[in-house]
């Protein structure tokens, strides 16, 4: 589970590092959990391996997290 909120275009840049890291890893993930803790910025993830859940109201990393585990 990945929570995230972006600001900016280097924010993306670095998920889209992040992401390309937890595909080469050598224990393999069947999916990854991107939750957008309600960022300014409209951007897209074309990660095969990634769940994105966007959230409409900023709540904090740890309700970014308990929202992808429900």
């Amino acid at each position: 589970i990945i929570p995230c909120y972006l600001k900016d275009r280097w924010d993306v840049e670095s998920l889209h590092r992040l992401l390309n890291s937890v595909k080469g890893q050598s224990m393999e993930f069947e999916k990854v959990y991107v939750v957008d803790d309600a960022s300014p910025m409209e951007y897209s993830l074309s990660h095969s391996l990634v769940e994105h859940i966007r959230l409409t109201e900023n709540g904090g990393p740890a309700k970014a997290r308990n929202v992808a585990i429900e």
